[in-house]
């Protein structure tokens, strides 16, 4: 319907029903309430946008710290899909919703569990992350620190495959600046293209080498690349 309808009539009769039950005690309703904002921000973005981004931005950033997991998996969900289709404006609330998104992260039960709320953690954080403007660029170098040490805490292969997942994203934002970084997130992937895949191991192989590895080597200067890339090729060699 946000595609067929005239987004000055649609939107304030929708707000007008879902903030209701966005202040509902029955977390069902709370959920309900964000699976719509998701659902109609792709049709009415620029409406959205222009005259709600402010209330919009504040009820996902109470459905992030919901209690009930359901409900924050919903807003997380509404996050990612928000992001994915605005730029601009919604870049300064990065500052209020990355400290959440970080704080989802390092939870244990998020560390080591792989499910669709930990899926839509990850898919938040890229989103949001490839609508930073400059000015609030300085908040990624946290954000990795907080990649790393889940990446090195878990034991839990696919949500190793959610870290790697991000490196890309942050890379297109910070260009020549991830440098520093690119080290650290060649140690990560080393691993998993050294070996031969097999059931088990190969999403991640594949995460590794076609979104993260090619994604980097496109987006960082070619001179960082090769140097930071000489013991993964070594050590791919062996295994062969």
């Amino acid at each position: 319907m946000s595609y067929h309808l005239s987004p000055e009539k649609f939107v304030p009769l929708v707000i007008s029903q879902v903030e209701p039950m966005l202040k509902s005690n029955i977390s069902n309703e709370r959920k309900a309430a964000y699976y719509v904002l998701s659902g109609i921000i792709d049709g009415c973005c620029d409406y959205i946008n222009n005259n709600y981004l402010e209330p919009y931005m504040t009820a996902l950033k109470i459905g992030l710290q919901d209690p009930n997991s359901d409900v924050s998996s919903a807003a997380l969900l509404a996050l990612g899909e928000t992001c994915a289709v605005l730029e601009g404006e919604i870049s300064k609330y990065s500052v209020q919703v990355l400290p959440i998104l970080m704080e989802l992260m390092v939870k244990p039960e998020n560390m080591q569990n792989h499910n669709l709320k930990v899926i839509r953690i990850y898919y938040a954080v890229e989103e949001l992350i490839g609508v930073l403007n400059d000015e609030h660029k300085g908040t990624i170098p946290e954000v990795l620190r907080v990649l790393f040490h889940v990446h090195s805490s878990t034991t839990n292969t696919k949500v190793r495959e959610l870290v790697l997942a991000v490196y890309p994203a942050i890379a297109t934002v910070m260009k020549d600046k991830f440098a520093p970084y690119l080290e650290p997130v060649i140690t990560q992937l080393s691993p998993n293209l050294s070996q031969k895949p097999n059931t088990e191991t190969l999403p991640v192989f594949c995460t590794s080498l076609r979104k993260t590895l090619f994604v980097l080597y496109r987006k960082i200067i070619k001179k960082y690349f090769r140097y930071t890339c000489v013991t993964l090729s070594s050590s791919w060699n062996r295994s062969l």
